[in-house]
């Protein structure tokens, strides 16, 4: 395991931190959407089949779900500046 460490180390010691912090935040960004994509279409295709009328309650555009996902949760209005 520490000749594996040792060599992420001589590969990328020149990265600064900061960087690389950057790049652990925008990579958990994209792993959570990406889980939550899954999660919403299971939910969507159990929903449907058992509960017609609840898919209404759960239509969303996903253009706006994914700024709400994105902004913290608080909706496209909240990252157009308007929440």
């Amino acid at each position: 395991m520490e000749d594996l460490l040792s060599k992420f180390e001589q590969i990328f010691g020149w990265v600064p931190q900061w960087a690389i912090g950057l790049g652990l935040v925008v990579g958990a960004i994209f792993i959570a959407l990406f889980v939550y994509g899954i999660v919403a279409r299971i939910i969507r295709r159990v929903v449907s089949v058992r509960w017609p009328a609840v898919k209404l309650l759960l239509a969303t555009d996903r253009r706006t779900g994914s700024a709400g996902a994105v902004s913290g949760g608080r909706g496209a209005g909240a990252a157009a500046g308007r929440g």
